[in-house]
């Protein structure tokens, strides 16, 4: 009796197990997806449609017309970017000088030290520890103390500025770039570093060449995310530097507030949202150029 042929044979295991798997993967995609559209699509429907409605129900683009004509909020949507921008260099190269010795420490209690120093910041309220700058940089606090004290003259108004509010802001946001970017400083392989200064390169050379092109694509993360976080910052912009620092998240709080002005408030959070995608792209593409310039991830 010969064999059945293999034409009128059932379908492989392999494959039968492939499309289980994949049923399965779908199946597992579902409540995250309708986690995502009840909580970030439905909101950012419902911010767009009262942000073009005007109080009559009716369809119209004044709101928008008064968010991009007024020198109140257009003022506030450039210098937003330019703090935001700044935050994002001085946190990421602070991040980096972190994430070395957490990365790289050879002894266990120096990385611990360091991990503490890092996460202790994350482990306080964001309202404990804006008020925590509010007492430093208070007129009778610890940094005009010591100001007197080295300048012998009166220190100068350190709070509600934007100075302030830059400093206090790079501080929430420091440890959100360290964390991210000790993984890729990490990941290095130590023997290319060591290559690099056996054939004559120095410290610098070495780092410059070898060190951060290889940790670039953490530090994209990194700077992509406390960019975001920055732009849509408010809480600790508005305790240290006040109602006047001319970040977009006060005046998107401003106009619900102080103004009650709905329909413009809405349509300056999705504009901020919209900035906000912009200036990520723009951040993405930029890193994306740095790392080709380098030779990362080039084939």
């Amino acid at each position: 009796m010969s064999a059945a042929p293999a034409a009128v044979r059932g379908p492989a295991e392999p494959d039968v197990r492939a499309r289980a798997r994949k049923r399965l993967a779908l199946v597992a995609a579902v409540p995250p997806a309708l986690f995502l559209l009840v909580a970030f699509v439905g909101p950012l429907v419902r911010l767009v449609l009262a942000s073009v409605q005007d109080d009559d129900g009716r369809l119209t683009l004044a709101h928008y017309r008064t968010v991009w004509t007024s020198g109140y909020y257009v003022d506030a949507i450039w210098e937003t970017l330019v703090l935001a921008l700044l935050v994002m260099v001085t946190a990421v190269v602070g991040g980096y000088l972190m994430a070395v010795p957490l990365a790289r420490a050879r002894s266990r209690w120096t990385r611990a030290v360091v991990l503490i120093a890092v996460l202790s910041p994350l482990l306080t309220s964001v309202i404990v520890r804006s008020y925590g700058w509010l007492v430093l940089l208070a007129p009778n606090g610890a940094v005009a103390s010591l100001w007197e004290t080295i300048a012998g003259s009166a220190a100068p108004q350190m709070l509600y500025n934007t100075p302030a509010a830059f400093v206090a802001t790079t501080h929430v946001l420091l440890p959100f770039a360290a964390l991210t970017i000790a993984p890729g400083v990490a990941a290095v392989p130590r023997d290319l570093e060591t290559a690099s200064t056996s054939l004559g390169a120095g410290a610098a050379r070495t780092f410059f060449r070898v060190t951060l092109p290889l940790s670039l694509p953490s530090v994209t993360v990194a700077a992509t995310l406390v960019f975001v976080l920055a732009m849509g910052i408010y809480v600790t912009p508005l305790v240290v530097g006040g109602d006047t620092v001319p970040f977009l998240g006060i005046r998107v709080y401003q106009t619900i507030f102080q103004l009650g002005d709905y329909p413009t408030a809405s349509a300056l959070g999705f504009t901020l949202a919209v900035v906000t995608a912009a200036g990520t792209a723009v951040l993405l593409a930029l890193f994306a150029w740095l790392r080709r310039l380098g030779g990362v991830g080039a084939r």
